[in-house]
Parts: structure tokens; sequence; C-alpha cells
């Protein structure tokens, strides 16, 4: 196995809990591509030795990690269970939802960071990658926004096929595989556009403590992982 790209994501409006007892968006959008990348490592090590091999791991974020709480530091299991608790008596406004959704999309920076440092730290020849995919008109894409704004907001968002063109270049392009070294835990804002991501995207110890904290909320609800 040469590719993996981890593209789920939601935006409910509602705070839903996943059977495990997370918030749904960062459950799906973060621990999600959490468990599948763990459950694949083994395999996308292994295809890594193969002479010539070009493995990477793509995880679709999004500018929207800037709208995460400041309050959010990831520094608990609470923090995946309420992950957009600025105000706790308000779950269901807009503001809410997109706070919840901005603290998955922080999540997969942070998720990539650290797993991109693991795999160096193990001399394992993979790229792993994050990227903004930019507005696109999809149906969770539009889901985050008010009813009234989507049918302005379809005429000036991209198309899914322009939307997949950074994702496609991050998993696919020959300037990865020539300079791999280049691209190495990078958040991509377009094809072959390196951008910083916030400070609190870049920040190594709440890297390191989000996937702490996803192992233990994992090990909690009885998940075992390679």
């Amino acid at each position: 196995m040469f590719i993996e790209v981890n593209n789920a994501g939601i935006g409910p409006e509602t705070f839903i809990t996943t059977k495990e007892g997370l918030e749904q968006t960062i459950g799906v959008n973060h621990v999600g591509h959490f468990v599948l990348t763990k459950s694949l490592l083994p395999l996308l090590k292994a295809t890594a030795k193969v002479p010539g091999s070009d493995v990477r791991i793509v995880t679709v974020s999004s500018v929207a990690e800037k709208f995460a709480p400041k309050s959010n530091n990831f520094t608990s299991i609470k923090d995946l269970k309420d992950p957009g608790a600025a105000n706790p008596n308000d779950y269901a406004s807009r503001k809410a939802t997109f706070k919840r959704y901005g603290a998955s999309k922080l999540a997969n920076i942070l998720f990539t960071k650290e797993l991109q440092n693991k795999l160096t730290q193990e001399d394992a020849n993979i790229t792993a990658i994050t990227l903004d995919p930019g507005p696109v008109s999809t149906e969770s894409g539009m889901g985050i926004f008010p009813g009234v704004l989507k049918p302005v907001l379809k005429l000036v968002m991209k198309s899914v096929a322009k939307g997949a063109l950074t994702q496609l270049f991050c998993a696919t392009a020959v300037e990865v595989a020539k300079n791999p070294d280049r691209y190495k835990g990078q958040f991509l804002n377009g094809p072959d556009k390196i951008d910083q991501p916030s400070d609190k995207a870049r920040n190594r110890e709440l890297a390191r403590s989000l996937w702490r904290i996803t192992e233990e909320a994992l090990a909690e609800a009885g998940i075992s992982l390679p």
C-alpha cells in the first residue's frame, strides 16, 4: 500500500456523541483518521522498505482550524468529548458548530505533524502531509453554513473536481517524490503551495498531547491498535 488519504469530514449542527462518548465532529474528523492510520501503519511501513517506494499519508484539514476554541489545548480526554466548549451553555449555535469543526481541523494538522515526527524518529520512509482544499461545494462542506447563504456560496465555491486538486498533488505529485523532505509534516493550501497554519497548529507539545489523549480515549473505549 503506497497511499492513504484521510478525507472523512463532517460538521453536524447539533452536539452529538459517538458510542465511545466522543463529540461526533472530532470523533469522525480526527479520531477516525487516527484509528485508520494506526491500523494501516504496519502495511505502510512494510511498503516503505521496498527500494524506490514512495509512501504517503495525506490528511485533509482546513484553514477553519483557526476557529478552534482557545480554551481547548487537548490536555485531557475531556477535550475530545467536548472540543468546542467555549460556552458550556451553548451547544447549538452556529458559533459552537464552527468551533467544534475548527477543533477537528486543528487536530488534523497536529496529528500529521506528530505522525511525521514519529515516522522520522523510526527512520520510516513515509511522507505525511496535511492540506486545506479550499472552499468546496460539497454537501458536508456546505453543512456548516446557514441555509440562506448556500445558493450564493455555491456560485463562489470550488467544484468537487477543482477542490480535489490539492489532495491529488499531495498524494501523487512527482515533486513530492523527488524532494520528500520539503513536504514532510507540511500544510499545503494549494497544489505545491506550502503554507504556515496557526501558531497553535505548529505547537509541538500540543501535537504530542493530542496524540496521547487520543490513545487514552481509545484505550478507555477498549479499542486496541498496532
